[in-house]
C-alpha cells in the first residue's frame, strides 16, 4: 500500500497567472482625497495630551496604594504582581493616544505635517520631546 505522501501527483512546474491588463483592471484606481490643511489639523486629536495626562495621574495616584495598608490579597507575593499588571495596563492605555502623536512628530521629520519648514520642526521636535 502506497503512502499517500508518494501518491499525490507532481505539482505542475508552471504557474497559473494572469495576463497584466487583467490584474490592472482588478485594482481599483486610487483617488487622492479633496481635503484641505485646515480640515487635516482639524482631524488630530488634542484630546489625546489630556487622556495621556489622566492616566499618568490615575497611574501615580492608585498603582502605589496597592499595599496591605489598603489591598487586601490572598498572599504578600500578590502585591507585587498586582503593581506590575497596574504598571503594564498603564502602558497599553497610555500607549494607544501616545502613538497618534508620535505618527505627528513622524510626520514633521519627513516636512509632511505642514508646507512651512520651521513649523515641521518645532512641532516634530516638540512631540517628541514629550
Amino acid at each position: 500500500m502506497a503512502s499517500s505522501i508518494t501518491s499525490r501527483r507532481p505539482a505542475s512546474s508552471k504557474p497559473a497567472s494572469r495576463s497584466p491588463s487583467t490584474v490592472e483592471e482588478e485594482v481599483p484606481k486610487f483617488y487622492v482625497p479633496n481635503i484641505t490643511t485646515k480640515d487635516l489639523y482639524g482631524a488630530i486629536p488634542i484630546s489625546d495630551v489630556a487622556w495621556i495626562a489622566f492616566f499618568l495621574w490615575a497611574a501615580l495616584t492608585y498603582i502605589p496604594k496597592i499595599n496591605p495598608q489598603n489591598v487586601t490579597l490572598p498572599h504578600p507575593a500578590f502585591y507585587k504582581v498586582a503593581r506590575e499588571a497596574a504598571w503594564a495596563l498603564y502602558g497599553f492605555c497610555v500607549g494607544l493616544p501616545a502613538m497618534g502623536l508620535w505618527v505627528i512628530a513622524h510626520e514633521c521629520g519627513h516636512h509632511a505635517f505642514s508646507t512651512s519648514e520651521r513649523a515641521n520642526d518645532v512641532i516634530g521636535w516638540i512631540m517628541h520631546s514629550l
